[in-house]
């Protein structure tokens, strides 16, 4: 299984860009990285971090596949 690593890797990556997702969506904390007031909502950033979280678990799947 040489791509067991890279699937797991790709796994981790997915996941806290999910979860980065989610922060980025919750009003009334500090978001870095923004040119908008910080304590606002960000869906832009959100959808981002969502797009390459589900990108990087679909990815998971093909490199656990290349072995």
């Amino acid at each position: 299984m040489r791509g067991s690593g890279l699937s797991t890797a790709l796994i981790v990556v997915g996941v806290v860009c999910i979860l980065i997702a989610i922060y980025y969506i919750i009003p009334g904390i500090p978001h870095p990285f923004t040119f908008s007031p910080s304590n606002e909502s960000h869906p832009t950033h959100a959808l981002a971090f969502l797009a390459v979280g589900v990108l990087a678990l679909i990815g998971s799947r093909f490199a656990r596949n290349a072995a």
